[in-house]
């Protein structure tokens, strides 16, 4: 009973007020005292029990169950009518009774009047276990969800719409919600960051090689803090599986860009000279990101705590994966030709410049000889037979 699933059927709230959520909006034609909505209560709990999907124990009964048992050992008839109902109702919610324990939150009185109720509750236990994750639980959540739309959908106009209430399905609902704009963060941060590598390489293969290793060193980190740490999923979690996405292209970016740059012939000669020249660096920047991180670990709140370990983890992660992943891969299939935009650029620039120096040459006026020019004109008789 102690991992149970609590599930709750409210009748008499039409919801919550919009500017004000915790201010509830009572169902104006709500009477329990009628006959027809006791009956329909006991009906509710009744068929709710009786369907096996449902998976409802018998071993808490709902207050209208209770009720009617309590109401026939004293000789009386269920349902109870609405001129005797506020009586029958204090005699069941006797003060120091087992029911006044039991269920005394599942009637909502106005100032402890009984001839003025505003709403009630069927509280029910369901065969579940509550520490379950949403995958296990959603199933029978929705079924849940059915059942009671179909509640509302057959209950009289002295009850209302039923309403659907459980702190279980609450909380599987949010930590759908955080898994799902997790996700879609992660899978948005890294088409950022392969969008930036893309530019910044202009290479689609090292772009496409600091994305692996960039996924890699996430789950490396949810690895080590979720089986290692044992740390649960939570807000922070959610928090870094983005963050670090931005945090890990940092070392994998700056090996990328130096091995594009690096003028070597062969994917070692540009290894080599991207470590000798970014490598220190590299290793520069993740003995202070890392140092840094290391004074949270010492703090007494918690979540800092959690944030530094995670930084740090992050931290290491990254340089490893960077200086023996990445440089794996760039030197068994990294480029050693410039991307072919690249070369198409490279090539177009040639045949301008020539078409442009042939353009320079025709309006280049070229030096004359005088002396040459008049002796050539003298010995030249077709000239002479012209000028006589």
């Amino acid at each position: 009973m102690e991992y149970t699933v609590t599930v709750e059927i409210v009748f008499g709230l039409r919801g919550y007020e919009s500017k004000n959520k915790s201010k509830p909006v009572y169902y104006e034609n709500f009477d329990l005292s009628s006959p027809k909505s006791q009956r329909f209560l006991y009906s509710v709990c009744a068929d709710s029990r009786n369907n096996s999907a449902l998976k409802v124990r018998p071993e808490l009964p709902c207050w209208i169950e209770a009720f009617k048992s309590g109401v026939e050992s004293y000789g009386s008839s269920f349902p109870v009518s609405s001129g005797l109902f506020s009586t029958s109702l204090d005699t069941f919610f006797a003060p120091n009774s087992a029911a006044l324990n039991t269920y005394k939150s599942d009637v909502g009185v106005q100032e402890g009047n009984s001839d003025s109720i505003k709403w009630t509750v069927l509280q029910m236990k369901i065969n579940a276990d509550r520490t379950q994750g949403y995958l296990v639980l959603n199933k029978i959540q929705q079924l849940w969800i059915e059942h009671v739309k179909q509640i509302s959908l057959s209950a009289p106009a002295t009850l209302g719409p039923a309403l659907l209430v459980s702190s279980t399905f609450t909380k599987i609902d949010t930590e759908y919600g955080i898994i799902f704009s997790t996700v879609a963060s992660f899978l948005i941060s890294n088409g950022i960051c392969l969008g930036c590598v893309l530019l910044f390489t202009t290479d689609w293969k090292i772009s496409v090689f600091v994305l692996i290793i960039i996924n890699f060193i996430v789950i490396t980190l949810l690895g080590f803090l979720f089986y290692v740490m044992h740390y649960s999923f939570g807000a922070i979690e959610a928090v870094g599986v983005t963050i670090f996405v931005g945090m890990s292209v940092d070392y994998s970016l700056h090996l990328g860009h130096a091995f594009h740059s690096a003028i070597g012939k062969s994917r070692k000669s540009k290894i080599r000279d991207a470590l000798t020249t970014l490598g220190v660096s590299i290793l520069g920047g993740a003995v202070t990101t890392g140092g840094a991180s290391v004074f949270l670990l010492f703090c007494k709140i918690y979540l800092f705590v959690q944030l530094g370990v995670m930084m740090l983890m992050n931290t290491l992660t990254a340089l490893a994966y960077t200086l023996f992943g990445l440089c794996a891969l760039l030197t068994i299939a990294g480029p050693v030709k410039s991307c072919i935009c690249i070369r198409v650029f490279q090539r177009s620039e040639p045949a301008e410049d020539a078409l442009s120096e042939v353009g320079e040459r025709e309006t280049i006026e070229l030096p004359v000889n005088r002396r040459l020019q008049n002796s050539w004109h003298k010995n030249n008789p077709l000239i002479n037979s012209r000028e006589s």
